[in-house]
């Protein structure tokens, strides 16, 4: 196995030719901030030498990050010797503060922030929100841009999950929390699909983003259908099933497919099942369709293969998964 060098902060490190620069830092006992691990959350980014990073450590950065040298570390596997340094949090984040927090169900909170600046973004986008502790995570916002600038966030309570239960027991209006992005582009941009149906398919919170994208394409008077597949363990875990059912109601371009792998009580206004088998039956041709799949990774991956091998071009299938943090998999596998 072949080795090079890379100069991090005073240290000159080896790094295996398998390695990321991320994994060659956390190996040899630095810490850096990261979260998703794939190249999209942007939580690692780095500064290095332009003109020796390798081009999918920058693909998805702006041509000014780029021109600065800025990579993410957690797919950055140098082909060359690399000189890597953190880039200061002050110059990526931006102060925000909470507006309103409210419980949904027992398992699923709001967040509203206001930032300190307006924020631009589509629907669908995600930002790395970080405490003052410096916890972060990566959250999709759950409503497409308002005049009051107000971004609200649907957060999972996860056993372990350091940011979720501090949202579900210390969060107040008034305090402050960073915030770094937009970031993504699983998300809607009005005008830009026509006539063109929408498949909407999430798990969990993965709602989130996908009720960001339906609530701008509504608004944008999107006049293709429009589907909208959510599914959950049980019944319960479908925490937005009232509204949805009223909005497609009102709304006759609107499909709302809500879904639970079991339940104990026998109802016909959510289909039992696999979600991934029960979206195929529905919709076998996908020929046309802008797809966008948000939820476990797992999940996402499937669909992905599904939904091309059903006709959707891979252009127009849209995603962001994200791994669950390291302390939460611990927790819930204790």
């Amino acid at each position: 196995m072949s080795k090079m060098e890379i100069l991090y902060e005073g240290y000159t490190l080896e790094i295996d030719d398998s390695e990321t620069v991320l994994e060659c830092l956390e190996r040899n006992g630095h810490r850096l901030a990261s979260s998703c691990r794939s190249g999209i959350c942007q939580s690692c980014l780095m500064q290095g030498e332009p003109g020796r990073i390798p081009a999918i450590a920058q693909r998805d950065l702006s041509p000014s990050q780029q021109a600065q040298g800025y990579f993410l570390a957690c797919v950055c596997r140098p082909a060359e010797p690399l000189s890597v340094a953190r880039i200061d949090p002050a110059r990526l984040q931006v102060a925000a503060e909470i507006a309103d927090v409210s419980a949904i169900t027992n398992h699923v909170y709001q967040l509203a922030l206001k930032p300190a600046v307006p924020t631009p973004y589509y629907a669908g986008q995600f930002f790395n929100l970080i405490l003052p502790d410096g916890t972060r995570r990566s959250y999709s916002a759950a409503t497409p841009p308002c005049d009051e600038g107000t971004i609200r966030f649907h957060i999972g309570i996860l056993p372990g999950g350091a940011f979720s239960n501090w949202v579900s027991t210390e969060a107040r209006r008034g305090q402050a929390v960073l915030r770094q992005g937009p970031l993504g582009k699983c998300c809607y941009v009005p005008g830009n699909t026509t006539h063109t149906p929408l498949l909407l398919a999430g798990t969990g919170t993965g709602l989130a983003p996908l009720y960001g994208i339906l609530e701008a394409a509504l608004a944008d008077g999107h006049p293709g259908p429009i589907h909208l597949f959510h599914g959950a363990l049980n019944a319960a875990g479908l925490y937005l099933h009232e509204q949805l059912c009223e909005l497609a109601e009102r709304n006759p371009k609107l499909h709302y497919h809500p879904c639970a792998l079991h339940d104990n009580a026998d109802r016909d206004d959510i289909h039992l099942g696999d979600m991934q088998d029960h979206i195929l039956l529905s919709l076998p041709k996908l020929t046309g369709y802008q797809v966008y799949l948000c939820g476990h990774p797992d999940f996402v991956k499937a669909m992905q293969r599904k939904t091309f091998l059903a006709g959707a071009s891979l252009r127009d299938i849209h995603a962001d998964a994200f791994l669950p943090s390291l302390a939460t998999v611990q927790a819930s596998s204790g």
